[in-house]
Parts: structure tokens; sequence; C-alpha cells
């Protein structure tokens, strides 16, 4: 019978598929990180783990880590990853508002976000290797906030690429389909050398929020039913090309190229001896085949699944 690795794929499997890096390659990416800035990625300065379910299946669930960058006091940007080792897969991105923000968000958009007070409150929400001590402050900050969770790879059902459409993903709750598999907390805990139940018992003075609002975590007010998502998924990005609709704007690149003291000319000019791909395969840059126009990804509404298979 064959084993599942942590990330959903057959044991031996490559995720994703690929040639093993070059000296070449490796030799590239260190100059790079030593001349760029790489400032975003510089100001991630939280590791989170916790656990996640899918909305339109809350039966799946999902060890995640967030890598958190706090923009103010009132919103937070998160890289999420399906493990904190050399190998993880970015799997997402999770938006955290403030409640003062999120009462501005129009009634439909806040279908989209979840609580985290129960997250919070039942130690599912930890920071690996900080003392609970250091990070108080912060959690009873966050039991506050909502999140906006979307997974654009499903490593759990073994995708070894990005396929799809992204995911909504729900954070967990206190009780019914909500609840976390309590095998998947334990093997987290062993991981850290942490107790759930120990850290739970600590955080039983963090104020819970006075109101939760109801548009959040829809889907509890909605009799464990999937709804269709009213804002539709996140837009799919296409590649510029040089003819046509695809056109980048010359203004938007001398902006660009001025910021970085660069010019795009010398280097189209550098670059005319790269070979070209001998064939493109048509599926790619749809639009381009199909007279300039534009496809949205439809969502459609479903019936949740409600058996999880666990007690």
């Amino acid at each position: 019978m064959a084993t599942i690795n942590g990330t959903g794929a057959q044991a031996g499997e490559q995720i994703p598929p690929g040639k093993p890096m070059s000296m070449e390659q490796h030799m590239l990416d260190k100059g790079a990180q030593m001349l760029q800035s790489l400032m975003p990625i510089k100001h991630m300065n939280q590791h989170v783990c916790t656990f996640a379910l899918y909305s339109h299946d809350m039966t799946r669930q999902i060890e995640t880590h967030h890598y958190v960058t706090r923009v103010n006091q009132d919103f937070l940007q998160c890289a999420v990853y399906d493990t904190d080792d050399s190998t993880g897969h970015l799997i997402g991105v999770e938006y955290i508002v403030s409640d003062r923000i999120f009462e501005t968000l129009p009634p439909d958009e806040q279908k989209l976000w979840h609580t985290h007070a129960y997250e919070i409150k039942s130690s599912l929400w930890v920071n690996p290797r900080v003392p609970e001590m250091v990070v108080r402050p912060e959690l009873e900050n966050l039991a506050k906030t909502y999140g906006k969770f979307w997974c654009t790879w499903q490593t759990d059902r073994g995708d070894k690429l990005p396929m799809g459409p992204p995911a909504l993903m729900m954070s967990p709750q206190g009780a019914g389909i909500g609840v976390v598999n309590p095998v998947l907390v334990q093997k987290r805990d062993n991981k850290y050398n942490i107790s759930s139940d120990a850290l739970k018992s600590a955080r039983v003075e963090i104020a819970e929020p006075e109101w939760l609002n109801p548009q959040a975590d829809y889907w509890k007010q909605h009799h464990d039913k999937g709804d269709k998502l009213p804002m539709g998924p996140p837009a799919l990005m296409m590649s510029p090309q040089g003819a046509g609709i695809g056109v980048v704007n010359p203004v938007l690149v001398q902006k660009r190229d001025d910021k970085y003291n660069i010019s795009s000319d010398a280097l189209k000019s550098a670059r005319v001896e790269i070979a070209e791909p001998e064939w493109l395969n048509p599926q790619a840059d749809y639009w381009k085949q199909h007279h300039d126009k534009g496809f949205a990804v439809e969502v459609e509404t479903t019936e949740m699944k409600k058996r999880a298979s666990f007690p």
C-alpha cells in the first residue's frame, strides 16, 4: 500500500516535479541575494502555526504555517506554507484586519472572512519556540481580528502543482464540522514540544470580543451549507504579450526603468540571442487564441460535505 507524506503526495513522489538545482543556479541565486534588497520578505517577523479548513469541504483540514508581516496596527499579511522546513510549499495568502477595519467592509465582502477568537483561545494558533508571555499582547490583539485566507495550492490532496482556482479557507471552531481533528493537533504539539491543553488554560483570561460580526464565519449562520462566494475568487493574472491588448503601457515600463536606473530597450537588445521555445502550448495564454477576450473563473454554489472522518 502506498504511503502518503505530509503534503498529501505518495512517498517517493517529488512536489513540485522538476530537475535538481544546478550549481550554476545556486550561484546565481546567491549573487542575486547579495545584490537585491528583498525588502518585503525581510519584513516578515513572525511564524505562526495553526490549522485551516476548506470552506467547500470542511472535512479537509490542514496544518498551516503563516509568515507574518505587520503593515500597521490594523492590517497584517501572511505568506502561508504547508510546513516550516526548507522544502515548504507556498500554498496561499491570508490577510488579517482589526475589528475596526472589518466593520467598514461591505456585508457581501464580510462573508469571505473568518474570526480568530476561538483559534487563539483554544491554543490552535501558536508561535513556535516563542515564550507565551512574549506573544501574549499580540494574542490579545489577534483575538479581535478577522482573516481572509485563499489557498492556491492544495498539496494535502497530492497536487504536484497549483491547480484550479483558489479555495477559500475557514478558521477552526469549537463545535460541529469546525472542530479540528485532535490527531492533527497532537502531531503539531509533539513536533514543537508544547501542550495545547496547557496553553488553552494559560489563555483563559484573554478577553473575547464583545461582539463577533455574524457575517464572518458565514457558514455557521447558514445551517452548515456552503454559499456561493458573493465577490468571486481572486483575479487570474496574465503575462504581457507583444501585440493587441497584451501590450504593457509604456508609461509603466518607463516608471519601473527610472526607479532601478535601467533601460528596457538596452536589455531587450542584449537578450536577442536568448533562444525562444520551439513550441508554445496554445492552452497557455488562452486569451490570445480566443480573439483577445478575457475569461473569468466561475464559482458555483456547492453543498458542503458535513461528515468528518473522525468523531
